[in-house]
């Protein structure tokens, strides 16, 4: 199975990246993309146009998602943002058991 590829949200710790990255995962960040500060209904349709999953802390994408907002899916995490074990674990295992299809409009709750 092909590995999803993720947009992380400017909340979320360098941690998971820099994790992400050494098990060669395609992710990129808000910051590097020059969208830090921008509405999330904007990263939102830049992470779709680029099939890529929003990981995030930030409720007000589920907001967006029970809006009716087409996205290449959420990856939610609602507990500790310093919990980097725990959500590269939840981040691998997603991997696993969904493509990118599945994720089309999907939010995963990690």
């Amino acid at each position: 199975m092909a590995n999803l590829t993720f947009l992380l949200d400017e909340h979320v710790p360098s941690a998971i990246d820099k994790a992400l990255q050494r098990r060669e995962f395609d992710v990129t960040t808000v910051q590097r993309l020059g969208m830090r500060g921008y509405p999330d209904n904007l990263v939102l349709q830049r992470a779709s146009i680029e099939t890529r999953v929003v990981v995030t802390f930030d409720d007000d994408y589920l907001r967006l998602h029970h809006e009716g907002n087409e996205h290449a899916g959420i990856a939610f995490w609602p507990g500790d943002p310093n919990a980097i074990g725990s959500i590269l674990r939840s981040l691998m295992s997603m991997n696993e058991r969904r493509t990118a299809e599945q994720m089309r409009n999907w939010v995963e709750y990690l």
